[in-house]
């Protein structure tokens, strides 16, 4: 799916690191009005049919429906007032998204809203009295609310059906975090710039060139790391030419043969294969797609190897 771009959002710079205790005003409204767009707007009148008949129109009692059983989970939850009438079931449980104060609140209600969508709007029953002011399918309203999220530098996003922390899928505390402050020592500014690159690629969706500066960012720091102990090396070399370099170096120690082999094959072929085959060479004929799931891979296992790598130089930062 691919989001209206704005000017504004084109010149913003995303956040480099994910919150995970606060919702921006303009994004609690985003996501009430997208969720309202996948439920169906309130609509009451009447309109011409093609026979020119005149018939009332009325979602009002489908979508009282619908959210009035939230409204009382709700208000059993958190003791709000309780309004019993058509209109305003709805308008409470959106008002509870795009105004109340409390994320925990916003999340449980959003999650909520959400599992409905995933689940109850995929059955034509619960869409057929609402389908004419359905703007969302479900699976687009999902993707962009992890869009709108991580966006805005919202840690948390809708997979299997709840909400979970993006750092239970994205190592960001034990890797990521970790990895950046090695990075920032000056001598690795080429590659945190790569990495934080490839970060921002991958909160954007741009998993290939997430994949690409991965690579980069891992090859950088290997000729950096050679650089600091005078190991000579050709510019033109790849990952799998410098980690022999590190190896024959005795910069990791290997306890056991197959230990050692089993980690070097690991360093040599987990980034820089995926790149090579997926993000390094010509698409032919048809364009290849790289998957969340692969990028996400890449990303972490770029932050583990950096990290091993540099900490196993023992470069003061």
């Amino acid at each position: 799916m691919t989001f209206f771009q704005i000017f504004s959002k084109r010149q913003k710079e995303y956040p480099e690191f994910f919150s995970y205790d606060k919702l921006p005003k303009d994004l609690s409204r985003q996501l009430a009005h997208l969720i309202m767009q996948a439920t169906g707007r309130w609509i009451s009148g009447t309109v011409a049919t093609e026979k020119g008949e005149v018939v009332t129109k009325m979602n009002n009692e489908a979508l009282f429906k619908l959210y009035h059983p939230i409204e009382i989970k709700l208000y059993n939850e958190y003791n709000f007032s309780r309004i019993n009438y058509y209109h305003d079931a709805m308008s409470k449980v959106l008002d509870l998204i795009a105004y109340e104060k409390k994320l925990d609140r916003v999340l449980d209600v959003a999650e909520i809203m959400l599992r409905t969508i995933n689940t109850k709007y995929r059955e034509q029953q619960y869409r057929k009295a609402v389908k004419e002011t359905l703007e969302l399918e479900p699976d687009e309203a999902i993707e962009e609310f992890n869009f709108r999220l991580r966006y805005h530098g919202v840690g948390y996003q809708f997979e299997s059906n709840q909400l979970i922390k993006l750092s239970s899928t994205i190592s960001h505390g034990e890797l990521i975090v970790p990895a950046l402050r090695l990075l920032s020592n000056e001598m690795f500014r080429g590659s945190n710039e790569e990495f934080m690159s490839a970060h921002a690629h991958y909160r954007n969706r741009r998993f290939k060139e997430c994949l690409a500066d991965c690579s980069k960012a891992f090859e950088s720091s290997l000729k950096i790391v050679c650089d600091s102990k005078g190991w000579n090396y050709l510019p033109t070399d790849t990952a799998k030419k410098l980690i022999k370099i590190i190896v024959d170096n005795q910069l990791i120690p290997s306890f056991t043969n197959s230990h050692f082999d089993s980690y070097e094959a690991l360093l040599g072929s987990g980034v820089t294969t995926i790149r090579n085959k997926m993000a390094g060479h010509g698409q032919g004929s048809n364009p290849i797609v790289v998957h969340e799931e692969i990028a996400k891979y890449a990303l972490n296992l770029t932050a583990s190897n950096i990290l091993f790598i540099i900490e196993s130089a023992r470069i003061k930062h």
